[in-house]
């Protein structure tokens, strides 16, 4: 994989790697070497884009949206990337013609409806935002970005009362919304005792910790969801899985997300019992769907120090097939970050069902793991059947980040050994039993849901 994702000979794909993750101006001088290769692109624009944005060039940035949307007029990406950038520089009334010509263009997305009410209230428009406010909240009814917005609306025109609502509503959601908690103590009130959990965490008891010598690896805790709450005043805590299919005449990008558990898996490479991390991931616009399963390596014969399994389970119809390439995985410290690749080897099983192995080379084991623990955000590149490139963008969240630590701590306490944890959970086969990998025999999966089902 070397250094990271370069320039594809078709110009549909640009993915650079740099060590320091926040090195905007490498970033940007390799995407004016895009550029100059292609100038068609517009996909490039916006991407350098992001990175003057970075920077708080907004002058730049809004220069550079200017020019993708002049290339591609129907580009939403560069409509509501360029009316962040006016809402950044103050300039609120561009910022809601922006977000009113996504709104034309996809008049579905909830964020962007919440983007427009907020921008109407920071120009000092609140009432002209209520009603967008609401259309987000039909359209995604437990978005805490979207409550905190129109709990600041109701404050301002008067509401206290509904605003106080809207603002525990959010905070029930997720507790870590500064505005809403900020707009509580504007108004005197203590947040109260609304659910934190908003009715989507299982509380049921945690199973008892089997114990091997004097290790101990237990489950997870229970933990809130990580559903997506997409809008222009996202808090970073809380953020939606991004796909992009990069395709050069008409670029798209879909909002999911994603949902944390804690996995006990067993047999062939697994070893005995150990525990590991899944992601259960979703795109409702294009109805796909992905899970991957972290785990430790236990076969010998295998040589990789840990496995990540990425399962596709998409319609029959789906746009662009199938997925039919996973070239490797990528670790990023925010959103907009250069991913760093995991070393390793992806390879394909069957349809729909990939491999990686993380190298167990000494060094490219500790710089995986160091990366699978300290970063946010997972980046994965697919190629579809019919050749378009995709990258997909997976937040860990404060809940994934959770579940990482308890379970990496439960590796550290059982290294070399397995991690014994209850059975009682319902026993689901892998989507890895339908080929043996490497010669590894097929082997079973239980799952520990933490953050209930969607």
């Amino acid at each position: 994989m070397g250094d990271g994702y370069h320039l594809h000979p078709d110009g549909t794909w640009l993915r650079l790697t740099f060590k320091n993750k926040r090195d905007y101006d490498h970033a940007i001088a390799d995407f004016n070497k895009a550029i100059s290769l292609d100038s068609t692109q517009a996909l490039f624009f916006v991407n350098r884009g992001e990175a003057f944005g970075s920077k708080k060039d907004y002058s730049l940035a809004i220069a550079d949206y200017t020019k993708a949307i002049e290339i591609n007029p129907k580009y939403t990406k560069a409509y509501r990337s360029r009316a962040r950038a006016y809402g950044d520089s103050d300039n609120h009334d561009r910022a809601i013609a922006d977000f009113t010509k996504v709104i034309e263009l996809d008049p579905k997305d909830a964020s962007t409806y919440n983007g427009r009410a907020w921008a109407y209230f920071k120009a000092g428009k609140a009432a002209q935002g209520l009603p967008d406010v609401e259309r987000s909240l039909e359209l995604r009814p437990n978005d805490a970005n979207a409550l905190d917005t129109r709990g600041n609306i109701f404050e301002t025109i008067g509401r206290k009362d509904d605003a106080i609502a809207d603002y525990r509503k959010a905070l029930s959601i997720n507790p870590d919304m500064k505005g809403s908690a900020e707009g509580l103590a504007r108004l005197g009130t203590a947040p109260g005792n609304a659910d934190p959990t908003n009715g989507r965490v299982d509380l049921s008891p945690r199973p008892a910790v089997a114990k091997q010598g004097k290790a101990e690896a237990p489950l997870p805790a229970p933990d809130q969801s990580t559903n997506p709450r997409p809008g222009s005043n996202a808090p970073p805590a809380l953020q939606p899985v991004h796909l992009i299919e990069e395709d050069p005449s008409n670029p798209k990008e879909y909002l999911g997300q994603v949902v944390w558990r804690s996995v006990q898996v067993s047999g062939g490479y697994y070893g005995q019992k150990d525990i590991a991390i899944r992601g259960d991931i979703e795109v409702p616009d294009l109805k796909f769907k992905m899970s991957f399963i972290i785990s430790r390596n236990h076969d010998s014969s295998v040589p990789a120090s840990h496995l990540a399994e990425l399962t596709f389970i998409l319609p029959p119809d789906f746009s662009g097939g199938s997925v039919e390439k996973v070239p490797g995985m990528l670790m990023a410290s925010n959103e907009q970050g250069h991913g760093t690749p995991l070393a390793g080897l992806a390879v394909k099983v069957t349809d729909g069902f990939f491999l990686i192995g993380l190298s167990n080379v000494d060094a490219d084991r500790s710089r995986n793991l160091q990366l699978l623990k300290e970063d946010s955000w997972f980046s994965v590149p697919l190629v579809y059947a019919n050749n378009n490139r995709v990258i997909i963008s997976i937040p860990k969240n404060e809940a994934g980040d959770r579940v990482f630590n308890d379970v990496f701590a439960a590796w550290e306490r059982t290294a070399g050994g397995d991690a014994k944890v209850d059975t009682k959970a319902d026993t689901a086969k892998s989507a890895s039993t339908a080929q043996p990998f490497l010669g590894v025999e097929p082997k079973t999966v239980k799952t520990k849901t933490i953050h209930g089902d969607r």
